[in-house]
């Protein structure tokens, strides 16, 4: 260059691919060539802006699934191509009945150059979602940048579901006895599925369990009708024990979907105990004698034999026998009681006999057994009272008195009874004597009948049976 000449120079930087944003200070050097020396320095200030580029890809970009209630979830792998260190905010646009949602309203920092994250979409498919096909828009917004936005969609798409769901019965502290009536229970079922459904039941029991359903206004098996999504029907069930069943026992109602071919099920449960299971405890008092009409009672002690518990004792009476001859019921203030903790107390049942019933008994000597049976919160128990009643044989004229009495009167009225008929005969010859004075011209003879009736003895009392053929007695005249 000449003296006191200037150039222009054009000065090309070039960044490493790591650089981040910000001041990036350079010195230029300009020194003469040989021979000269001289040299001229200066410092220039380079601006590298913020750049952001986030990527989001989904690990499928269609969901398909049923309204289940099983959750789905689906992974949004977040990349920061951008040069500096960044956090999103995250928001979706979507179907609120599809109630999806972020598993954090934000991403993690992330940072530059290809630094990655990940964000997890949760779809919980929850009951009676319409099907169909929805969009979800998942948008990213940068917290150092709020003008910068991105975003990524999905579609998902929800199944005709079929799906159904049987509620349990809790019976528990609840006791039940072999050989009692029948009792009922109902168990709730919900179409929870996306469209509208029938249903079939099953029921499935353990040996020495009986179990019916009952048709009722909600569920006829006969014919079952129509169950619209997210409502439920009853299903009434008839249940009872063998007699002299002890332990547990399962109940489960297994209900089917016939609109999918009953290829979708689901049930519920109940479970029972039944017999005692050494809470309560019966000791029957011993057997009371009735010889006349009237009443007596029956005791029975009750012993809570639970450790800690209390418990509300229910006591009842099966008369058994008795009920064709008596009235048999657990006295008034025995019908239920609270016994504490190893406390007991007497129960009694009253045994009470009409006079009518008494003298109709169909032997002078009976017993009577009785059932008494105590339920409580925790336990039932069974035990069996006696009654005995004896009845004089003479009010009714039975056993041997009334063989000895029916010949005495079957004595008497032989003896009656020949009287009888020699008064017949003395009348009957005295008419016969006065027709002949009043009439001597023409003889003649009278014939007067006399019945002869026989008596025999039966068990009820004396019988009076005319003869098949009218005997008579023939007078003549001399």
């Amino acid at each position: 260059m000449e003296k006191a000449a200037s150039q222009d120079f054009w000065i090309e930087f070039t960044g490493p691919d790591d650089l981040g944003p910000g001041l990036t200070e350079v010195t230029v050097l300009a020194s003469g060539q040989s021979p000269a020396t001289a040299q001229e320095t200066r410092k220039i200030q380079i601006l590298t802006p913020t750049e952001h580029n986030l990527s989001m890809v989904p690990s499928q970009d269609t969901l398909t699934a049923e309204a289940d209630g099983h959750t789905r979830t689906v992974d949004i792998e977040v990349t920061n191509f951008g040069n500096d260190l960044d956090r999103f905010d995250l928001s979706l646009t979507a179907d609120w009945t599809l109630g999806v949602t972020t598993h954090s309203p934000s991403t993690e920092e992330i940072g530059p150059f290809g630094d990655s994250s990940t964000v997890l979409l949760i779809f919980p498919m929850t009951y009676g979602i319409r099907p169909d096909t929805y969009i979800v828009v998942l948008e990213a917004v940068s917290r150092s940048d709020p003008t910068y936005v991105t975003s990524v969609q999905i579609e998902v798409e929800v199944l005709t579901t079929y799906l159904l769901e049987v509620s349990d019965v809790d019976m528990s502290g609840q006791t039940f006895q072999g050989g009692a009536d029948a009792k009922t229970t109902s168990f709730e079922v919900s179409n929870v599925g996306n469209d509208f459904d029938s249903i079939h039941v099953e029921l499935i029991t353990t040996p020495g369990m009986s179990a019916d359903i009952i048709p009722n206004e909600q569920y006829n098996p006969a014919s079952p009708s129509l169950i619209e999504k997210g409502t439920s029907v009853n299903v009434t069930v008839s249940y009872s024990f063998d007699e002299g069943f002890n332990g547990q026992a399962v109940l489960k109602v297994k209900a089917y979907s016939e609109q999918s071919g009953r290829t979708v099920s689901d049930e519920g449960e109940a479970t029972f105990q039944i017999g005692s299971q050494g809470w309560i405890e019966l000791t029957p008092g011993p057997v009371v004698v009735l010889d006349d009409a009237g009443w007596i009672y029956v005791n029975v002690t009750v012993h809570n034999r639970h450790p800690t518990n209390d418990q509300l004792i229910v006591m009842e009476v099966e008369p058994n026998e008795a009920r064709n001859h008596a009235k048999v019921r657990i006295r008034t203030q025995d019908g239920s009681f609270v016994l504490a903790p190893d406390l007991q107390r007497t129960a009694s049942v009253k045994f009470e006999i009409t006079e009518t019933q008494f003298l109709n008994l169909p032997a002078n000597e009976m017993l009577f057994n009785l059932t008494v049976t105590a339920t409580g919160d925790d336990d039932v128990a069974q035990t069996t009272v006696t009654v005995r009643v004896l009845r004089d044989p003479s009010l009714v004229g039975g056993g041997d008195a009334d063989a000895e009495g029916g010949a005495t009167i079957m004595t008497w009225v032989t003896v009656i009874g020949g009287i009888l008929l020699a008064a017949a005969l003395i009348v009957s010859a005295s008419h016969t004597r006065s027709a002949v004075g009043e009439s001597l011209s023409s003889p003649s003879i009278v014939t007067s009948p006399a019945r002869i009736v026989i008596l025999r003895p039966v068990s009820s009392g004396i019988t009076l049976d005319p003869p098949s053929t009218s005997p008579t007695t023939s007078l003549s005249h001399r």
